[in-house]
């Protein structure tokens, strides 16, 4: 029988909003409008932190977040109590 891994949700409500919009802003800024950075690679390495930012905000999951064993969750948010 295989073990059924399961990545525990790590970013709260708050991280999230705020990840959320700090991607976007950033996605934008290196991807879509890049007219205000000095050289593309600044623009495409914005752009790229963006992107992790979204990701991590949509999967409320943060890998650097387990390893510093940082979680701010609440405990409605993790399913417990």
């Amino acid at each position: 029988m295989r073990k059924r891994i399961t990545i525990r949700p790590n970013v709260g409500g708050i991280d999230r909003m705020l990840r959320f919009l700090i991607g976007i802003l950033l996605f934008y800024a290196g991807f879509l409008d890049d007219r205000y950075l000095f050289d593309a690679f600044s623009a495409r390495l914005l752009g790229v932190m963006g992107t992790i930012l979204l990701l991590t905000a949509i999967f409320r999951y943060c890998p650097a977040y387990s390893l510093a064993r940082i979680d701010t969750t609440q405990r409605r948010d993790r399913g417990e109590g």
